[in-house]
């Protein structure tokens, strides 16, 4: 026997259910079960069905299905409980048989709404809450500026942002098209007027345009992860970012953690994270550098480099220097650098000695000219 998985309407919208399962059947199609996105349908002759839904409050733990005794209720008037889980329960019977109705009176089944309506509002109402908890929970745990952190992710992961930003948002519109819809039945059922059983067919243009977009944010991140490229660290640097020989510190690199490169690019940058680490001598130096598309971008990702780092977490706890050859120089405690020169910005981060910092500068210089 075939099976058939098609997205279905949402829980908000009950009119639109009962008459896609209607139609379903009508093509020979018979629901079998609902999940959250999609309905699964047995093939079978073309029937000419009516469906009804129920909607229930779900008990605490238990959400799966109507106590029995309501069902009895139910088949003894000649419906067939399909499915139920949750807020939704459905039944169906012949199109011709005399079936009763389940609400003769709307006021009635608009009491029915109440927890679905508000389980429907609470969701659209705390969508955005929960983004920006999240993102009050990152800034507390990394102890960096979290603006800085959205406004480089933007910079630096571009595909990523695009794709998740309009996931959540198509979530959050939907959410509250969904309160927005549930509350106008709600007052309609309130006033008497009685459910519609075969609405209007919809527009399926927003959800064409929906889908464009996400597909479209689809491709922009996976074209994202093409770009990326880690290994370990050459001897000698293939990109803008520096290894510790080639500014005068030597010796054997650490076993216990490797030394990478991490390449990757956006459309604003061409950037590299990098971390090399020697045993002997125990020196360290992690770096993060960027090749901008326009020299307009490289203060506000300096600026982000410093408000991010590890150690100062504030561009306030830099200090700027002048150094011949760079646009600024910021550099905080023997421990921390930001250079810009032109449409390069990087972030470097060692212990640091006048003369290893003085080196480093040097070999940027000649290195980004």
């Amino acid at each position: 026997m075939k099976r058939k998985f098609t997205f279905h309407p949402k829980d908000y919208a009950i009119g639109q259910i009962e008459k896609y399962y209607s139609d379903m059947a009508a093509k020979g199609w018979h629901l079998e079960h609902r999940n959250i996105f999609t309905s699964s349908f047995l093939q079978g002759e073309p029937k000419d069905m009516k469906y009804r839904v129920e909607v229930a409050s779900p008990k605490a733990f238990d959400s799966t299905r109507l106590p029995e005794e309501q069902v009895a209720v139910y088949e003894d008037c000649g419906w067939e409980y399909v499915w139920g889980h949750g807020f939704i329960h459905i039944f169906r019977a012949p199109a011709d048989s005399d079936t009763e109705e389940f609400y003769l009176d709307p006021a009635q089944q608009a009491t029915t709404l109440k927890k679905l309506r508000k389980d429907i509002f609470f969701r659209a109402r705390w969508i955005p809450f929960y983004f920006f908890f999240f993102n009050f929970l990152l800034d507390t745990i990394s102890g960096t500026n979290v603006i800085a952190n959205i406004y480089r992710a933007w910079i630096s992961l571009t595909g990523m942002m695009v794709w998740s930003t309009l996931f959540i948002g198509i979530i959050f519109a939907e959410s509250l098209y969904g309160a927005i819809q549930i509350n106008r039945l709600y007052k309609d059922l309130k006033k008497g007027k009685p459910l519609d059983h075969r609405p209007k067919q919809q527009s399926k243009l927003p959800a064409i345009i929906k889908n464009c977009l996400l597909v479209l944010s689809f491709a922009l991140l996976i074209h994202s992860t093409t770009m990326e490229n880690e290994y370990p660290m050459p001897v000698e640097s293939d990109g803008m970012y520096v290894t510790l020989s080639e500014y005068g510190i030597s010796g054997e690199r650490s076993t216990a953690q490797e030394s990478e490169v991490g390449s990757y690019a956006s459309p604003f940058c061409q950037w590299w994270e990098c971390h090399e680490v020697l045993a002997q001598p125990n020196t360290w130096l992690y770096q993060t550098v960027y090749v901008m598309k326009s020299e307009n971008q490289t203060a506000n990702m300096a600026r982000c480099l410093m408000d991010t780092s590890t150690f100062a977490q504030k561009s306030e706890n830099f200090s700027e220097m002048t150094v011949e050859g760079f646009d600024k120089v910021y550099y905080n405690s023997h421990l921390e650098l930001v250079v810009i020169k032109g449409r390069y910005v990087g972030r470097f981060n060692s212990i640091f000695t006048d003369e290893s910092r003085d080196n480093l500068l040097t070999v940027l210089n000649q290195k980004w000219n």
